[in-house]
């Protein structure tokens, strides 16, 4: 210490430096020396230290330096910075992961691929530049599918694929531009048409007009038809005649044709006719002769429109030439008992109306039955048509054949066996669709007998189709994607329905089953009617639309039950 006061025993203070030695006087007055504190004391540890005779005090520890006191800690003042260990060294980042460099000294971010090129040109990262201004495209892709395609290093897309082509898209739809015209069918070959009616030619490249009669001849004078001038001026309607003067049978050995009207309306003046060279018979050529009951023309090829009308007389038609019989040709012949047409290719619209006394018939030669080629033909019993591959609509309306079997038709007309009330079996093993939107609706409605019904390949099940066929109790549509409205409306025994295609059935709406068992209107045996779908596709049918308000009705069937049916 450098100087110290003291109080005297007069009261009065004096200061002494360290040299001074004083005297002080304790309570007695008596004077005790004193030594005045000097120099500086260590202090090395916590405990209490003596430091009455230093003048100066210092904390003195060699440890204690910012080394060795914790980083953020204060001791005495001093600041430590010891972090657990010394960091040396240096340390690669080579990802953005958060990286622990606590025991590094140094760091750096090391990518070999962390260089001006592979960066966006214009583009800083980590103080690298990038120079990057990516690929050239060139050349053409070719898309060749739906899937998603890499195109980044080509100029051009395309889209190619052989059946992109307008021949096997919809008709009406466009797809990648492209327009569709297919219609369902191919079109190939040439359709004859041989009569004014509507003519299906979806099915064919080509339509020409064909008809035997179709001559200047047999066309008035100056009077065009199809693009043939006619040049008949005369009056007579076969040679030598005169118009309505002729009685009894016609015969004519010579004669390679019978004119159109030559003895129409001669009514019973005819009695029959013999033309053995005769290569056509025109259209109305023996209308209305109402008593002729001969006809001899076996080299005859072709019968015009309406050339028997109303001979009603006729018992037997014999033509084994004949390809084509023209639309009403034998219409109205109600003795017509019994026909022959070995080579007819073709039956015309209503050709054999209402000839109630036809029992049996066979075509073993012809492709279409024309629209109510044999309607009304009540006592018509046996038909075989193994070749006919369409039927027209009404063509055998109120027949009473017991079996339909057509195992060439593709195309079947609106009402084809309507009313047929003895019709028990129908067989169509090659029909598969309908061309129009109504073909082939009521096809069999009201054939109250059906029970036997095969159609392997039909695909669609048009409207009214088997309506108030009360006998059937099974049907079989292996094929079938679509039921139509009223498809089996008030089939009041069905109760078995087999729908195994591997595409689901869709439903035109749910009066596809009204009035059968299927649907709960009546039972059969104490039974309601079920569908029989198979078994991997039961759950979705159940909540397919049209399907899920009969699916108690729907029941699944294995691979192993559907071939053993």
């Amino acid at each position: 210490m450098a100087n110290v006061k003291i109080r005297d025993e007069y009261g009065q203070t004096t200061w002494y430096s360290d040299a001074d030695t004083v005297m002080l006087i304790d309570d007695t007055n008596a004077w005790q020396g004193f030594i005045i504190p000097s120099g500086t004391a260590s202090i090395v540890d916590t405990n209490p230290t003596d430091v009455a005779a230093f003048s100066m005090a210092q904390v003195v520890d060699p440890n204690l330096i910012s080394a060795n006191i914790v980083s953020g800690v204060s001791i005495l003042g001093i600041s430590g910075n010891y972090s657990g260990f010394i960091p040396s060294g240096n340390i690669n980042i080579s990802d953005t992961q958060q990286t622990n460099v606590a025991a590094f000294a140094t760091a750096q971010v090391v990518d070999a691929n962390l260089t001006a090129e592979n960066i966006k040109s214009g583009v800083s990262i980590l103080g690298v530049v990038g120079s990057y201004s990516g690929i050239t495209p060139t050349g053409t892709k070719i898309i060749s599918d739906t899937a998603l395609t890499d195109v980044a290093a080509f100029a051009n897309a395309q889209v190619v694929d052989a059946n992109l082509a307008p021949g096997n898209i919809v008709s009406g739809v466009s797809i990648l531009g492209v327009t569709g015209t297919y219609s369902g069918i191919t079109p190939s070959g040439t359709k004859i048409i041989t009569d004014t009616a509507l003519n299906d030619v979806a099915a064919f490249a080509e339509a020409q007009v064909v008809d035997n009669n179709l001559k200047a001849s047999n066309i008035k004078s100056g009077v065009s038809i199809l693009g043939i001038t006619g040049t008949y001026a005369g009056t007579d309607r076969m040679p030598g005649f005169v118009a309505g003067t002729w009685t009894g049978t016609f015969s004519d050995s010579t004669i390679t044709q019978v004119r159109p009207y030559a003895f129409a309306f001669y009514g019973s003046k005819m009695k029959g006719v013999s033309v053995p060279k005769a290569l056509s018979i025109g259209s109305f050529a023996f209308y209305s002769c109402n008593s002729m009951s001969l006809v001899y023309a076996p080299s005859c090829q072709s019968i015009g429109h309406y050339a028997f009308f109303w001979c009603f007389s006729i018992s037997t038609a014999d033509f084994p030439s004949a390809t084509y019989i023209g639309s009403n040709a034998f219409a109205y012949v109600s003795s017509l008992a019994t026909v022959s047409f070995p080579m007819a290719t073709y039956v015309g619209e209503s050709a054999f109306f209402l000839c109630y006394k036809l029992s049996d018939v066979a075509f073993p030669e012809c492709t279409g039955i024309g629209a109510s080629a044999f309607a009304a033909c009540t006592g018509l019993t046996s038909v075989s048509f193994p070749k006919a591959q369409r039927i027209g609509a009404n063509a055998f309306v109120e027949a009473k054949i017991e079996n339909a079997v057509f195992p060439s038709c593709i195309s079947l007309g609106n009402f084809a066996f309507e009313s047929c009330s003895l019709l028990k079996k129908a067989d169509f093993a090659a029909l598969s669709s309908f061309s129009g939107n109504y073909l082939g609706a009521y096809a069999f409605a009201y054939c109250s007998l059906l029970s036997d019904i095969s159609f392997p390949k039909l695909l669609s099940v048009p409207g009214n189709m088997f309506m108030q066929c009360t006998s059937l109790s099974t049907g079989s549509f292996p094929k079938a994607t679509y039921i139509a409205n009223s498809a089996f409306l008030s089939c009041h025994r069905l109760i078995s329905l087999y729908l195994l295609s591997t595409a689901y059935v869709t439903l035109a709406n749910s009066n596809a089953f009204s009035s059968t068992p299927i649907k709960g209107y009546t039972t059969v045996a104490g039974r309601y009617g079920s569908v029989f779908v198979r078994e991997s596709m039961l759950a979705s049918y159940k909540t397919r639309t049209g399907w899920s308000y009969i699916s108690a009705r729907l029941v699944g069937l294995t691979d192993d039950q559907i071939a053993a049916l």
